[in-house]
């Protein structure tokens, strides 16, 4: 489960600025502009950086109606999956594991105990 909801935000992050987990956190992704480095050896095409905030956890039903739409099943069965799919990933996290979704990056706990993301760096949304 946790390999296709990681699809599902990385695909969701190409057309989004933000995309919540529900009762998780979640991604904001933010432009970056292109840059030419000093001397004008290297260009950078534009991009989007992608952090996480724990705050963000109110479903805006983003997520949940991506899910409804892939899978065919009802707004309820989606709004379970995600909820099964926070509670899962907590549960990882707060084992001292580290959690990789597939596609976005992974997730892991900093010494004061905040959830922080290592986003994938080979993807440009």
């Amino acid at each position: 489960m946790e390999k296709e909801l990681g699809i599902y935000i990385s695909e969701l992050l190409y057309k989004n600025e933000c995309v919540i987990i529900p009762r998780f956190g979640g991604f904001v992704a933010r432009h970056v502009p292109a840059k030419i480095n000093e001397d004008g050896s290297l260009v950078s095409p534009p991009s989007k950086s992608v952090l996480f905030n724990r705050n963000l956890q109110n479903n805006d039903g983003l997520l949940v109606n991506f899910i409804m739409e892939q899978r065919s099943i009802s707004y309820d069965e989606a709004s379970n999956v995600c909820h099964s799919f926070s509670e899962a990933c907590e549960q990882t996290l707060f084992s001292a594991q580290r959690l990789e979704l597939n596609e976005v990056g992974v997730f892991y706990l900093d010494n004061e105990k905040n959830i922080q993301l290592e986003p994938q760096n080979n993807i440009n949304y």
